[in-house]
């Protein structure tokens, strides 16, 4: 999975950790679990040693901040894979597991993605208001 933020790409949403032991063998989340598991809450963790979060809103965006800045996106499910997409990037969609409240991004390349999922909107991120119309 791949977001840009800005000129900068950043890869994934945190280290990369390999797939093995438990994890290989918990069951991946259906879209059913995702949308109600996943959708209307927090996703947080660290890149490239920089903090993120991102909300994922039940209308289909994401919002997401970082130590330098905030970003933008959108989400939908296809299938049993969360597809995500920011700016102008195309949509790279991934399957999912959740253990608790570690969410794996499941790489089929042998390498998972860890991050933390919280209930709601705990990083109180906002979207922009939409321009006033004179």
């Amino acid at each position: 999975m791949f977001r840009s933020v800005g000129p900068v790409l950043i890869v994934s949403l945190v280290a990369v950790f390999p797939c093995g032991g438990n994890a290989a063998a918990q069951s991946l989340m259906s879209a059913q679990e995702i949308q109600a598991r996943v959708i209307g809450n927090t996703i947080t963790g660290a890149e490239d040693n920089e903090r993120y979060a991102e909300y994922i809103s039940p209308d289909g965006r994401i919002l997401g901040r970082t130590e330098s800045g905030s970003y933008s996106g959108n989400w939908r499910i296809e299938g049993n894979e969360l597809c995500v997409s920011y700016g102008k990037k195309p949509w790279e969609c991934t399957a999912l597991r959740l253990t608790g409240n570690q969410l794996v991004w499941v790489d089929p390349d042998g390498g998972d993605v860890l991050t933390t999922l919280s209930k709601g909107n705990t990083e109180y991120l906002k979207f922009p208001a939409p321009p006033q119309k004179e």
